[in-house]
């Protein structure tokens, strides 16, 4: 079931094209990636799905319901949730207290029986973090305080969690447990984006994925296809040269 789709999104910044008629479908119990180089537009469409960016046409659609006429806080009230770029944990509070915060907020305006430190510990049983639940988040490594954003955006019980670019600052062995949550958070019905320099990370961990050049959409489909598409390989032999993009080689 389609919980997510983007048709026609464009974007422009003066006279600059930021997105040309992106489209996209992110479906439930399963974990869709966004890559591309530096500069294509992924973060882009993240706003404008979550309403941080107005599209200058097209739509967004969640459930089937159209939400962009709706300002970003009805969107995460619908069960928008994201993850952002920037790190953007409170560092005096320790990992708990931070998804804590979440689960108050979120029981504040869903006005229901949910208990806020119930699922605050359940989150940080979730992503892997209960032996730190009562360390300040800023002593943490930022790929340990990435995961702590996650498990913030995971306490407001999302329909559909946007993550971008969770892996930045992980070693190796942390992005195979960020790999291994994203699959566990599919298989219990989560719709998950995923944006991605980690190219090999989005190619494990994504049944489906989009790749973004010059704010075009110009390839999708499965990784296997994606690694042998001569599109995407012009594409990310020019992202070599990016040092942001890790692992690029993946694809060509």
């Amino acid at each position: 079931m389609a919980r997510l789709e983007v048709s026609g999104v464009e974007v422009r910044f003066g006279g600059a094209a930021a997105l040309r008629g992106v489209d996209l479908t992110v479906e439930a119990s399963t974990v869709t990636g966004l890559i591309g180089p530096t500069g294509a537009g992924k973060t882009t469409t993240l706003n404008v799905i979550t309403g941080v960016q107005k599209a200058k046409a097209g739509q967004v659609l969640l459930d089937d319901e159209p939400v962009g006429h709706l300002p970003a806080h009805r969107r995460a009230r619908l069960g928008i949730a994201r993850t952002f770029q920037r790190f953007e944990a409170f560092g005096s509070l320790t990992v708990r207290e931070n998804i804590l915060v979440a689960a108050e907020i979120r029981r504040r305006w869903a006005r229901d029986s949910s208990n806020p430190g119930r699922v605050a510990d359940d989150v940080v049983r979730q992503i892997g973090m209960r032996e730190l639940s009562r360390v300040r988040c800023d002593t943490l490594p930022t790929g340990m305080g990435r995961l702590v954003e996650v498990g913030r955006a995971l306490a407001t019980q999302p329909k559909i969690l946007l993550l971008d670019e969770p892996s930045s600052g992980l070693d190796g062995q942390e992005t195979d447990k960020l790999g291994a949550l994203l699959g566990r958070l599919a298989d219990d019905g989560m719709a998950i984006l995923l944006v991605e320099h980690d190219v090999e990370l989005a190619m494990s961990a994504c049944r489906t994925v989009y790749v973004l050049d010059l704010g075009q959409i110009v390839a999708a489909g499965a990784p296997a296809e994606l690694q042998s598409d001569p599109t995407v390989q012009v594409v990310y032999r020019t992202a070599r040269a990016d040092p942001d993009a890790k692992a690029a080689g993946a694809l060509v």
